[in-house]
């Protein structure tokens, strides 16, 4: 077989590192020469961000990605470093970049809504979660809005979460996460590489001294973290020399393919065009700035020197704001300067006005940027292409992808309570559910599924994106029964969720009782639901 990276590509890739060494020591060099030459502080400072500006950029284009022949489960998967430089650069973008967080924000706003909620038909199963709902430590973390609201932003900036479920002493559960910068590691089953069984952690622990007012540094750690759904520890084969610290992680992940371990920050295909975005309105700032840093121009007659000094010192009587700096008056101040010049010197702006490029130009980039975070056009702002028919239907496709990262986010917040209330049986606080657990053949538990009597053990749902109009929901229900396409009971549950009643299935329960599709005798089916938003 062929290799997939001949020799000499391997020494093209080394020498192009040797190479890339050899510039930052060069970069660096820049710096050292520029402190001796700069005269001020100013200086020194404008020719260090110069030098540091170069050197960010040597190292932004030095992207070699080497193909070497390894397993499945490695392949596509980024080096540590540039993970976490990715994570860097997504962040930044995230905080300073108008378009990356507003579709980011969108995407937040949109799939959580009033925040997600929770319901029970068991009342033991609704107290233990209403208990870890509720609870000072997981509210800070998971489950007040504003922790959701965070999760949402983190796993798109990120690309993945991982959450720490720990067990307090009287069998509850705290939530932390732990940051993916710290997680080295996955490591899966040598039989099933879609099984996570332990996480490494590398981290540094840090102090902060009061005295000193300074941080300090220790010794880097290595832990290891059993994964949520690894009920056999220490019986892989690969785990004899493991030892697992408390806790276990729950891996949420963007943005990967099946056999890729780890996600990848949402913002990825889009940084690149929301920098050249940005820089490229930033060069059109900076035309204007520069043509209004000259208001008037002072043309003198012939080169005589002692007559420049004479306008130069009467237009900074005329106009105290014309230099502010005494030795270099010939320096306009920001704006509404005044160019002096004789007839050996004459200065004139460059014309942009129907060039071949222009500020409009950023539309098309735009684009590429809102289509790498699947945003359209309309909610950056600009409202000047798109009429009302074009953007309902560009809001179809947003709206498939709201309605996709909620059910994301519902099923992580259904798995989290599952093990919520898992650890509430094994406490003989929840005697409605049981635990129902299956083996592989080497006797290993590889599944825990919670089994009742039929009724549903939990529910979290996300708010709806749009609100329905109640008034059609009943005129369409009442149709819909009357002419027996739809049971009554179904008719109820869809009107309910059009309302977005929280609990529907308990309530459906008192209206029908178990098991019952019709209306109970006492219930006037035109109080299912009626009224508008």
């Amino acid at each position: 077989m062929a290799k997939i990276l001949r020799d000499a590509d391997l020494q093209a890739i080394e020498e192009e590192k040797s190479s890339l060494e050899q510039r930052l020591d060069e970069a660096l060099a820049e710096i050292d020469r520029a402190a001796d030459l700069a005269d001020t502080q100013q200086q020194y400072a404008t020719l260090v961000e110069s030098a540091l500006d170069q050197l960010n950029q040597r190292i932004d284009y030095i992207t070699w990605q080497p193909i070497t022949e390894s397993t499945y489960n490695e392949l596509a998967e980024l080096p540590m470093d540039e993970r976490k430089k990715l994570i860097r650069i997504a962040r930044q973008f995230w905080l300073k970049d108008p378009l990356m967080h507003q579709a980011v924000s969108l995407t937040t706003q949109y799939t959580f809504g009033e925040g997600l909620r929770y319901s029970s038909n068991l009342d033991d199963v609704m107290r233990e979660i209403e208990e870890f709902w509720l609870d000072d430590d997981n509210q800070l973390e998971l489950t007040s809005y504003q922790a959701q609201e965070q999760k949402s932003n983190e796993l798109q900036v990120d690309g993945e979460i991982f959450f720490v479920l720990f067990i307090d002493p009287d069998l509850r559960v705290k939530v932390r996460t732990l940051p993916p910068e710290e997680i080295t590691e996955i490591l899966c089953s040598p039989d099933d590489y879609r099984r996570p069984l332990y996480y490494e952690r590398r981290f540094t622990t840090s102090n902060y001294d009061v005295v000193s007012k300074r941080w300090q540094h220790g010794q880097t750690q290595t832990q290891y973290y059993a994964d949520w759904r690894n009920y056999a520890v220490g019986q892989w084969g690969m785990d004899s020399k493991i030892s697992p610290v408390d806790g276990v992680i729950y891996h949420v992940a963007l943005n990967r393919i099946s056999w890729q371990k780890r996600g990848y920050t949402e913002m990825y295909p889009a940084l690149d065009w929301a920098k050249a975005h940005r820089q490229l309105l930033q060069d059109w700032v900076t035309i204007v700035k520069a043509y209004s840093t000259l208001a008037w121009k002072a043309k003198i007659r012939g080169d005589d020197p002692r007559d420049i000094d004479r306008v130069r010192a009467r237009l900074k009587a005329m106009l105290p704001t014309f230099a502010q700096n005494p030795n270099e008056p010939w320096s306009p101040a920001g704006t509404g300067g005044v160019q002096i010049e004789n007839d050996n010197v004459t200065m004139s702006p460059i014309k942009t006005a129907g060039m071949a490029t222009s500020p409009d130009d950023a539309r098309q980039i735009r684009l590429m940027a809102g289509a790498g975070m699947g945003i359209m056009e309309h909610y950056f702002g600009d409202a000047g292409n798109a009429n009302l028919a074009t953007a309902t239907a560009m809001e179809l496709t947003m709206l498939k992808k709201f309605a996709a990262r909620q059910r994301l986010w519902e099923s992580v917040y259904s798995n989290i309570l599952s093990y919520v209330v898992s650890q509430g049986i094994e406490a003989g606080r929840i005697s409605s559910v049981q635990i129902r657990e299956h083996e592989d053949a080497r006797g290993r538990i590889v599944n825990r599924r919670m089994v009742t009597d039929g009724q549903q053990v939990l529910s979290v749902k996300a708010p709806p994106i749009l609100r329905s109009d109640l008034k059609s929901v009943a005129d369409a229900m009442n149709v819909l029964t009357s002419a027996n396409l739809v049971p009554a009971k179904e008719a109820s549950r869809y009107s309910m969720n059009a309302m977005d009643l929280p609990n529907t299935e308990a309530l459906l329960i008192d209206m029908y009782g178990e098991g019952n599709t019709t209306v109970p005798e006492d219930t006037n089916p035109d109080d299912l639901g009626d009224g508008e938003t």
